[in-house]
């Protein structure tokens, strides 16, 4: 399954998501959930995907570990909390090319009337 595949396949199962997120939102505390390549490359259905909720200071690190500016983390991380109660946030990582880094594609995606 490639990225906009995924995209496409957490759109469709969005509020089998969203209920999960809250659960986990609840339970772990505000962050995302991660789709790393070994989670969804080469998967021919949803059903197959798998992937990790990051908590805030996870996807911090992640971010941190990137090289993304301090200026973006707290701006976007600050956002969680108030922008997930109408949406979920992904972050879809990719292989890059360069064994050393991967490509974080972040996403708040809700209900098709949310967006």
């Amino acid at each position: 399954m490639t990225r906009s595949e995924l995209v496409t396949e957490i759109y469709a199962h969005f509020n089998r998501l969203k209920q999960t997120y809250r659960d986990l939102t609840v339970k772990r505390g505000f962050g995302a959930l991660a789709f790393l390549p070994g989670g969804y490359e080469g998967t021919m259905d949803y059903d197959e995907v798998k992937w990790e909720y990051w908590t805030v200071s996870e996807l911090d690190r992640c971010l941190f570990k990137g090289g993304v500016s301090e200026s973006f983390r707290q701006s976007y991380l600050k956002e969680l909390p108030v922008k997930s109660r109408r949406g979920i946030y992904v972050v879809i990582v990719t292989d890059s090319g360069d064994s050393a880094r991967m490509e974080l594609h972040l996403y708040r995606i809700g209900g098709l009337n949310l967006n």
